[in-house]
């Protein structure tokens, strides 16, 4: 990328590691989140014990019009809360830290809602963890949402959006009326993985739709001729027929037969041209693997509800693993799943049997020197990898599949025993994970 990675280092003092890339200019203006919904001059009370956090949250809360007052701890939020509604002035958003000292974020909650029991102020909890405490009860302190740290630029916005706009409308026709067109929606998911398979559709059945699945391009063609689907999500690289060709074929039959049903990428690349490729193929919005809950539903939302006119708006997925030397990024996985560990049990079973059955492929693949083969295997195992927030492994599993594609035979050898030391003990570390949650 043409850039440069500095390391300075004094022993007893710490490290400091620092780089420089140079980055096109963009084309054009970034999509506006303010096409959503205004929040010009909206108050905003972020309470946050760490400066790191605050800063960069008060940039965000600004360059979107809004009015954000910082305060440094629970007790300090708590008071600037209580003298707001003594002005009668309540804030009606609340973004609150949930680790912090003397008072943690549950218990300002707490203390707010003690406060003003009746007010609509919505409270946004900002957590590196999204488990809460077995003695907390977020029903009760109406925690309007819960997201996991890192914050994501568009699931902040779309939580203060969708926030916002259900405390101003509570109740109202107007707002009713979106939410009912929200829920029940006809889907077809067209995915050839099995952990992103249950992954997909428990998410999209938690958002109240009804979900038929579709294992391939040829598959999810032959059930659109039979049944009317409200949406559909597409995965791309498929066996028998991929995503951009079944999409050309939807396309092209309902080009004859009359109506348009709303396509969205699902797709683990990511990789430049590929969203002006799928747009080009008839599909109406884009969503990068692994999923993210939040974009799944504001694209879901954004073609069911105001059509296919508008570009999809996407975050660029980056993560970091936070737990030290462990392959999978607990927090962040959690976050994919809501919190559910139900569901993430399922995932870890489904993991368990498919993960040794496609490392066996991918190793017989690559001694028999069968590329497309070990591509296959390779794609595989990234996407399941990912799906479950094991970001190096994954990244070797992509490593392995793009020596594949560029017929690397040499060097498939050595990046597949890097593989294996990378997920070397992660199915144990999954069921560690699994034993604790049921204590």
């Amino acid at each position: 990328m043409g850039g440069r990675i500095q390391l300075e280092s004094v022993p007893g003092r710490g490290s400091k590691f620092s780089f420089t890339v140079n980055f096109d200019v963009a084309n054009e203006e970034p999509r506006s989140y303010h096409q959503a919904a205004d929040l010009k001059d909206k108050a905003v009370l972020v309470v946050d014990d760490n400066e790191t956090n605050r800063r960069p949250l008060e940039k965000l809360l600004l360059a979107w019009g809004m009015k954000p007052v910082l305060t440094t701890d629970g007790i300090t939020g708590v008071d600037e809360y209580q003298k707001s509604v003594n002005l009668e002035e309540t804030y009606p958003l609340v973004l609150l830290d949930v680790n912090m000292p003397q008072m943690d974020g549950y218990e300002v909650a707490a203390k707010m809602r003690e406060i003003a029991p009746a007010n609509d102020t919505a409270i946004v909890v900002l957590s590196s963890s999204l488990t809460v405490p077995k003695h907390v009860s977020p029903e009760q302190l109406q925690i309007a949402r819960k997201l996991s740290k890192p914050i994501r630029r568009a699931e902040l916005h779309e939580a203060i959006v969708s926030v916002l706009s259900s405390g101003l409308e509570r109740g109202g026709p107007a707002q009713q009326d979106v939410q009912a067109a929200a829920k029940s929606l006809r889907l077809l998911l067209v995915e050839d993985n099995s952990v992103n398979q249950k992954l997909a559709i428990r998410l999209l059945e938690k958002m109240g739709h009804h979900v038929q699945l579709a294992v391939n391009g040829r598959e999810a063609v032959d059930r659109t001729l039979s049944t009317q689907f409200d949406l559909i999500v597409m995965d791309l690289q498929m066996p028998v027929m991929g995503g951009l060709e079944a999409t050309q074929k939807i396309r092209e039959r309902e080009a004859n037969s009359g109506g348009r049903t709303p396509i969205v990428a699902m797709t683990a690349h990511a990789m430049k041209g590929d969203r002006e490729r799928c747009f080009e193929a008839g599909m109406d919005g884009y969503v990068s693997k692994p999923i993210r809950i939040e974009l799944l539903k504001h694209e879901i939302a954004r073609l069911t509800m105001k059509g296919p006119g508008e570009q999809p708006m996407n975050a660029t997925q980056s993560e970091s693993n936070s737990n030290g030397n462990a392959a999978v990024n607990l927090p962040e996985l959690l976050s994919r799943v809501e919190n559910d560990w139900d569901l993430l049990r399922e995932l870890a079973e489904i993991f368990r049997e498919e993960f040794p059955r496609y490392t066996d492929a991918l190793r017989l693949a690559i001694r028999d020197g069968n590329l497309d083969q070990a591509r296959e295997a390779a794609h595989a195992l990234k996407g399941m990898l990912a799906n479950l927030a094991a970001v190096h492994p994954a990244a070797a599993a992509g490593e392995l599949e793009q020596l594949a594609k560029s017929a690397q035979q040499a060097a498939l050898a050595a990046s597949f025993a890097k593989f294996e030391a990378d997920t070397q003990g992660l199915l144990a570390e999954l069921e560690g994970y699994m034993a604790g949650a049921k204590k």
